[in-house]
């Protein structure tokens, strides 16, 4: 059985599942944001860079919601730093994978 989901559908689920994320902390000064996440080893999710305006994410959390909402990684992003700017009340310019 197919299902028809509208963009706007799939941008509240792909909401809903990072409201989900377990964050642990989020250190952030006037030039960066750090947000780290509650998996037990203290790595960083996401990292915002203020002055360039750029998201950068975990690729796990990329293939997370590519996979499980059946879109390209750059789509993926797209609702990631949508969803990045409304829970944090920043503009993003520019989204790219954390290479650490």
């Amino acid at each position: 059985m197919k299902y028809i989901i509208t963009e706007s559908s799939r941008h509240k689920l792909i909401n809903y599942y990072l409201d989900t994320l377990k964050i642990k902390d989020v250190e952030k000064d006037f030039l960066e944001m750090v947000v780290i996440g509650d998996d037990g080893d203290n790595n960083g999710i996401f990292h915002f860079e203020y002055s360039e305006q750029e998201l950068s994410i975990d690729p796990f959390i990329i293939s997370m919601v590519s996979g499980m909402f059946n879109m390209d990684r750059g789509q993926a992003m797209e609702g990631i730093a949508m969803w990045f700017e409304n829970k944090f009340e920043v503009t993003v310019y520019d989204v790219r994978e954390w290479d650490w």
